[in-house]
């Protein structure tokens, strides 16, 4: 079957919120075989999040992740407020792929680096 990528249903997010969702959300996923192996999105919260989630199904497929970071961009566009994201030290390609989407790195963190995406 071939991948493909589809707006992410509440079944999709509890998934992988399974102690319950961080905020509302607008968010993609990618379904290969019939499971999701990828999502991404964006949290509406206090700061707002940009968050992604590639599981080892998904790493095959670095086109998809990267037209679902480019649907992310865009969204941020429309948002033109700052969101924040968190590159995960356990993904060698997390922070790469922050700054290709335009992310300035802040700071360290005891979860990882913090990175910011200014919507001006």
């Amino acid at each position: 079957m071939t991948p493909s990528i589809r707006p992410a249903k509440r079944s999709d997010l509890e998934r992988f919120y399974p102690d319950g969702l961080p905020g509302t959300m607008r968010a993609l996923v990618v379904e290969v075989d019939g499971d999701v192996a990828i999502l991404g999105g964006i949290v509406w919260s206090d700061p707002m999040q940009c968050i992604s989630h590639v599981l080892p199904a998904g790493k095959r497929y670095p086109k998809l992740i990267w037209r679902i970071a480019k649907r992310l961009i865009g969204w941020m566009d429309e948002i033109r407020a700052p969101v924040y994201a968190l590159a995960d030290p356990e993904e060698p390609t997390a922070e790469r792929l922050l700054e290709r989407m335009g992310f300035t790195e802040l700071h360290d963190s005891p979860a990882g680096r913090v990175y910011l995406w200014r919507g001006d």
